[in-house]
């Protein structure tokens, strides 16, 4: 008759397979399973790593919220009149260039948004756009 014995642990377990049948050494076979540590060390002490993951997805809520925000007030501007912008160039600038290319829908890219302030010509805004290797080349 064979017995499984299992050691459970914080971050291990072990376990080992006996033979009561046999005479001599009875267990068959052992070892042990070893897990990572469900938090991590820091200069304080250990931390939680799930509040680590969940602090920067809240971080990236967020950003993407405050993103959403401002292409929506941009589209209610333009369609009222009150942004130099199209509703085509604010979608390049937010989602980007989607085709489909091989049966597949691939990003071309986003469109950069410069906005430059004058006051020479009345006008409080003017809108540039420059494509990724505009900007690119206008990096360097």
């Amino acid at each position: 008759m064979k017995t499984l014995g299992l050691d459970l642990g914080t971050n291990s377990i072990g376990w080992a397979i006996r033979d009561t049948e046999r005479d001599e050494n009875q267990i068959i076979d052992n070892g042990v399973g070893v897990f990572q540590k469900g938090v991590g060390d820091g200069k304080s002490g250990e931390f939680s790593l799930a509040a680590e993951r969940r602090k920067n997805r809240s971080k990236r809520r967020l950003y993407n919220a405050k993103r959403y925000r401002k292409w929506e007030l941009l589209k209610i501007l333009i369609e009222n009149g009150m942004c130099p912008l199209t509703l085509e160039e604010l979608r390049l600038w937010s989602i980007g260039n989607w085709q489909k290319i091989d049966g597949k829908w691939k990003n071309k890219g986003r469109f950069i948004l410069l906005i430059i302030t004058t006051f020479n010509n009345g006008l409080p805004l003017t809108l540039h756009f420059l494509g990724i290797k505009e900007y690119q080349l206008m990096k360097k």
